[in-house]
């Protein structure tokens, strides 16, 4: 595996870097060894060999990710308004709407995963940090609600790619994922209806 490779080079050369930035950098080399490594060693240059996560977000043009747990946290406490102040907050740092939809998608899929695989985390392809986010932010919300999420921001995605004002269509989405009531796990209405049941039958 490509992020293996990468840590037995940190490893041998003694370059301290994060879980999330040989995943990131794994990810930038787009199935390459050669080309994962050529970014390792662009990475290398540029910070040195106490490479931050800032450093890769700089160098490999992932500072928006900054506003996605932002975005998710919001949307999870339906709070819309705050939605909204992140969207203009990223807008006037220059975000490429079309591109961070995508983005969104992503993490969105990637909240999904979490909280129906929990702490094994094959099927996500990021750090452990990571993953320790994303299982932190999906604690008190059920997977069906993030099904439903998903399946809002996946409806419009052809919507955002053909907009000619793609803030517009971001921000409408959001505000509907935020108002969308939550979903009661199916279990737990069970749950509940036996609860209700036997205290029906005691009299």
């Amino acid at each position: 595996q490509i992020k293996d490779s990468l840590r037995q080079i940190a490893n041998t050369e003694g370059v301290h870097i994060s879980e999330n930035g040989l995943t990131w950098i794994a990810a930038a080399g787009d199935g390459s060894l050669r080309d994962s490594q050529s970014i390792f060693d662009q990475a290398i240059s540029y910070a040195g060999f106490e490479i931050q996560d800032s450093d890769i977000e700089a160098l490999l043009g992932l500072t928006d990710r900054r506003f996605l747990f932002k975005l998710s946290e919001a949307v999870i406490e339906r709070n819309a308004g705050m939605c909204l102040k992140i969207i203009e907050e990223g807008y006037y740092a220059g975000l490429d709407m079309k591109y961070f939809y995508q983005m969104l998608i992503g993490h969105f899929r990637n909240l999904l995963i979490a909280k129906i695989v929990g702490k094994s985390h094959d099927l996500l392809d990021v750090g452990d940090d990571e993953v320790a986010s994303l299982n932190l932010q999906t604690k008190e919300v059920s997977h069906e609600t993030l099904q439903r999420l998903l399946d809002i921001l996946m409806a419009e995605e052809e919507n955002v790619k053909r907009s000619q004002n793609p803030r517009i269509n971001l921000e409408t989405t959001l505000v509907r994922m935020a108002y969308l009531e939550p979903m009661i796990p199916i279990d737990t209405i069970l749950s509940r209806m036996e609860g209700l049941e036997k205290i029906l039958s005691s009299g």
